[in-house]
């Protein structure tokens, strides 16, 4: 639960860091829906209490930071096509964007999660 409502921050995100970065125009209509949709869902959540089984405020923080880079890639992207003198075409963006998208997963995968898989994943299921 806790996850949606923080991941449904992304489009205030998004607005925030559209408007510093790329000096874009977003109207207080616009604002106050992407605000409206994040109370909404946190408004929903409400009556349901979020379990931690750990450390409930690192989870918080790092679904947080989540949602911030998420939302960043959206206006980063724009703005690296503004910036292109000759924009790539829609396939090579979106090839490239994966590319570092399965590097960065692959270095976390080897670097982290496979040292300690029997920690975080057997110990964890069994």
């Amino acid at each position: 639960m806790l996850y949606t409502i923080l991941h449904s921050s992304v489009t205030v995100f998004a607005c925030i860091i559209a408007v510093v970065v790329l000096r874009a125009r977003v109207t207080r209509t616009q604002f106050l829906g992407a605000v409206c949709v994040v109370v909404g869902l946190l408004a929903t959540a409400i009556p349901s209490p979020v379990p931690a089984r750990r450390n409930f405020l690192l989870g918080a923080v790092t679904s947080a930071l989540g949602s911030l880079f998420l939302a960043a890639s959206y206006p980063l992207a724009e703005l690296t096509f503004r910036l292109a003198r000759s924009p790539p075409a829609e396939e090579a963006a979106a090839f490239y964007g994966s590319l570092v998208n399965v590097a960065l997963y692959s270095a976390w995968t080897a670097l982290y999660t496979a040292p300690r898989w029997q920690v975080l994943g057997t110990d964890e299921v069994c």
